[in-house]
């Protein structure tokens, strides 16, 4: 049409999802969310001090690194750091903990020389056998990456643990998928 098309209060049905800029889309399409939740979990163990040790993004590393370099994950769209959540095989109570998050972001070289620290958080007693950390980032103002960032988060104990212990992990996200 090159003119104004009257539906006289109809509805158009039976639309495809568009995939073009200029496509009509359902309602269902346009009532999407623009943010989602990304979980990512991992299990990990390692004989860790009071140096900063990187959780393992994958399932594939059994351990830890204490470098950002060995253990980032690229992200896909913009978003922020909302909880980690964390338990460990020995007790650790005792000790504080911190967790930090830490960014390379798209335009640098990727080396721990480049690696900054976006958020960090001190939790006043550590993980253990019986119960659950949670670290709320929702209340650290710069826990924001940007989309094709590196990201790590990393832990650091506020006193010495004897031994090896195996610790469960799961961070949780706040992806930007608008522009997705």
């Amino acid at each position: 049409p090159t003119a104004a098309l009257a539906m006289n209060s109809q509805k158009i049905t039976g639309m495809a999802t568009p995939t073009a800029d200029a496509d009509a889309a359902t309602k269902a399409y346009a009532d999407r969310p623009a943010k989602q939740l990304h979980i990512q979990q991992t299990a990990f163990s390692g004989a860790l001090s009071t140096n900063e040790t990187f959780i393992p993004f994958n399932s594939t590393v059994e351990g830890t690194s204490s470098t950002a370099i060995n253990n980032p994950m690229i992200m896909p769209v913009a978003g922020k750091l909302l909880k980690v959540y964390l338990r460990a095989s020995k007790n650790h109570s005792a000790n504080n903990l911190t967790i930090r998050l830490k960014q390379i972001t798209s335009s640098e070289a990727w080396n721990d020389a480049n690696t900054g620290t976006l958020g960090t958080l001190v939790v006043s007693n550590g993980p253990n056998t019986n119960n659950v950390v949670t670290a709320d980032f929702t209340s650290v103002s710069t826990n924001a990456f940007d989309a094709l960032d590196m990201i790590s988060i990393s832990i650091e104990h506020g006193a010495a643990v004897s031994g090896t212990t195996k610790y469960v992990c799961t961070m949780v996200f706040e992806l930007d998928v608008s522009s997705y």
